[in-house]
Parts: structure tokens; C-alpha cells; sequence
């Protein structure tokens, strides 16, 4: 359950869902907030450091997205219902040619904006590999602490 626009998953995404109690609709942003934090806290344990923000061009575009500097690391999106709310995040852990291939073409067929440069994962930020074991132990310990 991504956001507003085309997302594509490959074997370098890391998809991150949190359910929790929600007694109305209301509280969206604090959600955001909550749960952003304990991204970028859990990705600055791992050496990255980012923003909340949007960038021009990125694909599925929000202002509570993950970046370092121009590049996308991560894409949020919310549900509520009544009584409970679900909070995701897509962060791509490394780079994939075909799945960035696939996510320009169907940009492109949908008429969408799609910015190439804002295209990256922690591993090219980095400029390490961060393994799935690692973020999610940290992702775990932040988003429950």
C-alpha cells in the first residue's frame, strides 16, 4: 500500500509497515512525524543522515519522503480507518537497473514527472552496502522504543 503515484519494488527495497491504535482520523501529522523520526534515526545509526522533504521530480512525491541531499532513500504513505492507522515506507537499501528502468517507463506512459537524479539507495549514499539485517535491527529498535 504505497502513496499517490507508481512505485516499484525490486530485491533491493526494504518495505516497512507499522499498525498501530488510532481513536480518529486526526493525528496524521504526528504520525508522520513519529514514524519519520524513527527512519532517520534508525538510517543515521547506519551512517546516513537525512531530511524529510520533497524533491523535484522524485518518484512518488511527498513531503515527509527521506532524502540525502538530492536523492530519494525513502517514500512514506498513511492509511487511516476508524480506530487504526497503518504507516509504510519503501527504503531502498541498493540499486536495482532493471526496477529503475521499469519506474522511468511507466512514469513516462503515465505522463508523470521523474527526475533520474533522485534516484539512489543507502548503499550508493553510503557507499557501503547497508544489509537488511542491520537497518532492520535498528528500524525495530527505533520504531518500538
Amino acid at each position: 500500500m504505497s502513496g499517490g503515484h507508481a512505485v516499484v519494488l525490486s530485491p533491493g527495497s526494504l518495505c516497512v509497515g507499522l499498525a498501530e491504535p488510532a481513536s480518529s482520523f486526526g493525528g496524521i501529522y504526528e504520525r508522520y512525524e513519529r514514524f519519520g523520526g524513527g527512519l532517520a534515526a534508525a538510517l543515521a545509526d547506519v551512517g546516513l543522515i537525512v531530511e524529510h522533504g520533497a524533491l523535484a521530480g522524485e518518484w512518488c512525491p511527498g513531503a515527509w519522503s527521506l532524502r540525502a541531499g538530492k536523492v530519494k532513500l525513502a517514500g512514506l504513505a498513511q492509511r487511516a480507518i476508524k480506530g487504526a492507522a497503518w504507516l509504510e515506507a519503501v527504503i531502498e537499501l541498493a540499486p536495482h537497473l532493471a526496477a529503475r528502468q521499469l519506474l522511468t517507463e511507466v512514469y513516462a506512459a503515465l505522463v508523470l514527472p521523474l527526475e533520474v537524479g533522485t534516484l539512489g539507495s543507502m548503499a550508493e549514499v553510503a557507499g557501503v552496502e547497508v544489509t537488511f539485517d542491520a537497518i532492520a535491527a535498528r528500524l525495530v529498535e527505533r520504531l518500538t522504543g
